[in-house]
């Protein structure tokens, strides 16, 4: 499955971007970067950082509001690499059918998933409400809400 099917020509170009490497880097689809912060060990905060991998932690929202959630995973594991998709073209999702948001957090995942992350965030409320059990039996990698 292309992972920007059902997204449309714009959507997809946007949420084609590069995504950085090395410690501490993200990028954004709105983009948006901020640079990696120094601060107190987060050693035991998070079986994803515990597993050492480079890959990014992917997190997405239908929009801007999942920023928060990406500031403060940010705060708090400084040396994670993160991809932050912001589904503005669709948004909000709470407008939507169960069925619509099921299938918008699949293309979102699969999104991510492209970028080779680690695990997922769900930070949208409808998704995670939506689709949050049909994520976590379909991927096998760590799905937070």
């Amino acid at each position: 499955m292309n992972p920007n099917d059902g997204l449309s020509p714009d959507l997809a170009n946007r949420a084609s971007a590069p995504v950085s490497g090395g410690n501490g880097n993200l990028r954004i689809s709105h983009g948006f970067e901020l640079p990696p912060r120094s601060g107190p060990s987060n050693e035991g905060l998070s079986p994803v950082t515990a597993a050492g991998s480079d890959a990014p932690i992917g997190i997405f929202d239908s929009g801007l509001g999942g920023l928060t959630v990406l500031r403060e995973i940010h705060r708090l594991l400084p040396d994670e690499n993160l991809v932050y998709f912001g589904d503005s073209g669709r948004t909000p999702y709470g407008t939507k059918s169960p069925e619509t948001v099921l299938r918008y957090t699949l293309q979102d995942v699969n999104f991510l998933l492209s970028k080779g992350v680690k695990a997922i965030v769900i930070a949208c409320n409808t998704a995670s409400a939506c689709s949050l059990d049909t994520v976590r039996r379909t991927y096998e990698l760590p799905v937070i809400e």
